[in-house]
């Protein structure tokens, strides 16, 4: 149920043809995360699973695209604005270089 409202929240915002702003993001970070959760939840390899799965990719996608938008302008991005797993996890490290004889 929230992350319908949710989806209302960022279709509306972007129905109105607003400019990305960081509420915006946090919206679709809360979407994310919702979907997150449920995924959790749901059975793998089932159809919701399938679909949750590809509306989680869609927002993260979407998160990205606003997330780079908003810092071109120089808008600072909040930590409650991050997607789910960036919050939890550190940012990944590159892999160490591996030398071959």
């Amino acid at each position: 149920r929230g992350s319908l409202s949710l989806l209302g929240r960022i279709q509306a915002h972007e129905s109105a043809r607003l400019p990305p702003d960081v509420q915006l993001l946090t919206f679709v970070a809360q979407a994310a995360g919702i979907n997150e959760s449920i995924l959790a939840q749901t059975e793998r390899g089932s159809a919701e699973f399938g679909a949750v799965s590809a509306q989680l990719a869609a927002m993260c996608e979407r998160h990205a695209g606003l997330a780079a938008a908003l810092a071109a302008e120089g808008t600072p991005i909040p930590p409650s604005a991050a997607l789910p797993e960036a919050r939890r996890q550190p940012q990944p490290q590159p892999p160490p270089q591996q030398h071959f004889p």
